[in-house]
C-alpha cells in the first residue's frame, strides 16, 4: 500500500481486524493527531468495495472521522482479518480497494493482453477469419485469415493496458474459389514484431512488419499466361491510436519500406473502431469499424472498408474480440497478388481479434 505525504505511518495490528481492536488502537494513538488533550472518536462506517479481484481480495474497509480535523483515515481488511492504514485514499494511489489493482509498474513476461490491439477494420492484420464475399465481377469468393498475436514482455502494469510492451503479430490471409474446386487463388503472408507504448487514452506503436504475396498453384496453372506478382514490404512502422473512451478508437499509421519488390515504400493507413472494451456477455453489443489505406504505389490510391454487426468479449482480461457481421470494400484488391485490380464487394462472416 501507498502512504501518502506528510502524514504518519503507524503499526497496525494484525489478527481478527475487529471493531473493538480497531477502535483500541485508534484510541491509544489518538494523541498523535490534534493536541494532547483527551477526544472522543465518532464511531466508525464500515463497508465493502465495489469489486475486487482474486489476486488483491479485499473484504471490507471502515472510514474514521477525527475530532477536530476535516480528514479521515480509512482503514481495510484484507483476507484474513488483517487490517491495513492507506491514508485518504486519493487516485494517485498505488493501490484501489474498489478495482484491487495495482498501478505499479513491472516486468512482466507472456504478458496477457495488448497495449497496441489491431485495427478491426483494415483487412490485412492478423487474426482469425472466415467470411464469403460477393465481388461484381468475379463472383463468389471465399477469405480466411489464419494468425494471432502474443506478448513477449511489458514492463508496466497487469491489470490496464499502460507502459511499454513488444509483441510478436503474424498471420495468413488466403482467398479461395469455390467455384474452382476450392482452389487458393493467393495468399498474403505477414509478420510483425511491434514495441508499443500505452498511458491513458494515448497508445503509440513503433517496429518493424513484413508482408509478402504468393499467387496459388492451381490460379496460375489455369491461366493462360501465368503471371506471378512477387509483392514484398519490409517495412518500419509508426502508429497512433487515441481512445476518447474505452470502446471508441481513432488511429493512423506510416509505414515506409526499406525493402520493398512492386510495393514503392509508402503506406498510409487510418480509421475508427468502435467495439466493446469490456465483457458483454451472451448478449454481446453492436460494433462498427472505418477504414482506409493509401498506398504509394497506386499513386496514393488505395481502399475503404466499412463492417457493422455484433461483437462478444470474454470475461478474462487477454480474451479477445469476436465480432459477426457484414462488411463492404471498395478499392484495389485486398490481396496483393492482385494489387492493380479495382474490386467492390461485399460479404458477411466471423472476425476473432486478439
Amino acid at each position: 500500500m501507498r502512504w501518502k505525504p506528510g502524514t504518519e505511518r503507524r503499526n497496525v495490528p494484525r489478527g481478527s481486524g475487529s471493531v473493538l481492536a480497531l477502535l483500541l488502537w485508534i484510541a491509544s494513538g489518538s494523541a498523535a493527531v490534534g493536541d494532547d488533550s483527551p477526544q472522543s472518536i465518532a464511531a466508525p462506517r464500515f463497508g465493502a468495495p465495489a469489486r475486487t479481484s482474486a489476486a488483491s481480495p479485499v473484504a471490507g474497509y471502515a472510514e474514521i472521522e477525527l475530532p477536530g480535523s476535516s480528514a479521515q483515515r480509512s482503514y481495510e481488511f484484507d483476507p484474513p482479518g488483517q487490517l491495513e492504514w492507506d491514508g485518504d485514499w486519493d487516485s494517485s494511489s498505488a493501490f484501489s480497494p474498489a478495482t484491487g489493482s495495482s498501478a505499479f509498474y513491472e516486468l512482466i513476461g507472456l504478458p496477457e493482453g495488448a497495449i497496441y490491439p489491431t485495427y478491426l477494420g483494415n483487412p490485412h492484420e492478423p487474426r482469425m477469419a472466415t467470411y464469403g464475399i460477393y465481388e461484381q465481377h468475379d463472383g463468389v469468393l471465399w477469405e480466411n485469415s489464419l494468425g494471432g498475436r502474443f506478448g513477449l514482455f511489458r514492463y508496466g502494469r497487469r491489470d490496464v493496458p499502460e507502459g511499454i510492451q513488444i509483441d510478436f503479430v503474424g498471420g495468413v490471409k488466403l482467398r479461395i474459389d469455390p467455384e474452382e474446386k476450392q482452389d487458393v487463388r493467393s495468399a498474403d503472408f505477414r509478420a510483425d514484431i511491434p514495441i508499443s507504448w500505452g498511458a491513458g487514452p494515448h497508445r503509440w506503436k513503433f517496429g518493424y512488419s513484413h508482408t509478402s504475396s504468393h499467387t496459388g498453384d492451381e490460379y496460375l496453372l489455369k491461366m493462360p499466361v501465368p503471371a506471378r506478382v512477387n509483392y514484398i514490404r519490409d517495412s518500419i512502422v509508426l502508429g497512433y491510436s487515441w481512445f476518447p473512451i474505452d470502446s471508441v478508437r481513432l488511429y493512423g499509421q506510416a509505414e515506409y519500406a526499406v525493402y520493398h519488390s512492386v510495393a514503392e515504400p509508402w503506406l498510409f493507413q487510418f480509421g475508427l473502431d468502435i467495439a466493446p472494451a469490456a465483457p458483454t456477455g451472451f448478449s454481446g453489443v453492436p460494433f462498427l469499424t472505418l477504414s482506409g489505406q493509401l498506398q504509394q504505389e497506386l499513386d496514393f490510391g488505395g481502399s475503404f472498408t466499412a463492417k457493422t454487426g455484433w461483437a462478444f468479449r470474454g470475461d478474462h482480461q487477454s480474451s479477445g474480440l469476436l465480432r459477426l457481421g457484414l462488411f463492404y470494400y471498395n478499392g484495389k484488391s485486398p490481396q496483393f497478388s492482385f494489387l492493380n485490380r479495382h474490386e467492390q464487394s461485399i460479404g458477411g462472416g466471423m472476425w476473432y481479434d486478439f
